[in-house]
């Protein structure tokens, strides 16, 4: 199986980058678990001219062209836990999209994020947290689950979470405890399509709530007692 890395480089992330891919290269080193073949798919995006969404989707076309079965989500300010390949090994059967647990890392060392939800099995469960404590972009998904365009390009924040609850709802997902990638605090890119993390949570959370009040409407009434 080939697995393929898809990486967004935007305004002021050319030097993270490399670290990123540094860390690429130590997990292949560590152990390349289940995968035959690790190839990273970056996409410059300096100027901010086409935005996360539209340079992730051209990623993956990339990825796709090339054979990817599987592919994996790193923004260039994060970086890949070293054993991500051996971790999602055992989960790559039976699921479709797997995600890790949120990692966070300052000004010291990295730390879980406190108050997550560390294991989420269902779209139910997905929706009824708070989506700050639920998932990041660092996750395996199967190449074959995602239509040609994943992510909405007239979005500048709130993409990641348009992307993941249809993902969610109709494909066998999990959250797992182990972390799979490491999220890098106080780098966010800048440029004409950034967003603020309050802008992200406001968004992300209009949709969850909606998401939440669809699931609602789609639950059959209970039927009546005798008598009432």
């Amino acid at each position: 199986m080939k697995c393929g890395i898809i990486t967004p480089i935007g305004p002021g992330h050319a030097d993270l980058a490399k670290e990123a891919d540094s860390s690429i290269s130590d997990a292949i080193s560590y152990s390349k678990g289940a995968f035959d073949e690790i190839e990273w798919y970056a996409i410059e995006d300096l100027a901010g001219d086409l935005g996360r969404s539209k340079a992730r989707n051209n990623a993956i076309a990339n990825a796709r062209a090339s054979g990817c079965n599987w592919l994996f989500f790193l923004d260039a300010d994060d970086l890949l836990a070293k054993d991500a390949f051996e971790t999602v090994a055992p989960y790559l059967n039976d699921y479709d999209a797997i995600w890790g647990s949120i990692k966070e890392q300052g000004d010291s060392s990295a730390a879980m994020r406190e108050s997550q939800v560390m294991r989420i099995d269902t779209y139910a469960e997905l929706i009824a947290h708070d989506p700050y404590l639920t998932l990041q972009m660092g996750h395996f998904v199967r190449a074959s689950c995602l239509g040609d365009s994943p992510f909405d390009e007239e979005m500048n924040t709130g993409e990641d979470f348009k992307y993941y609850l249809p993902l969610w709802k109709s494909h066998r997902c999990v959250k797992i405890p182990a972390p799979l990638f490491i999220n890098r605090r106080g780098y966010h890119s800048t440029g004409p399509r950034s967003a603020t993390g309050g802008e992200w949570g406001v968004v992300a959370r209009e949709m969850i709530e909606k998401a939440r009040q669809e699931l609602a409407g789609d639950q059959p009434a209970s039927s009546p007692a005798n008598g009432d």
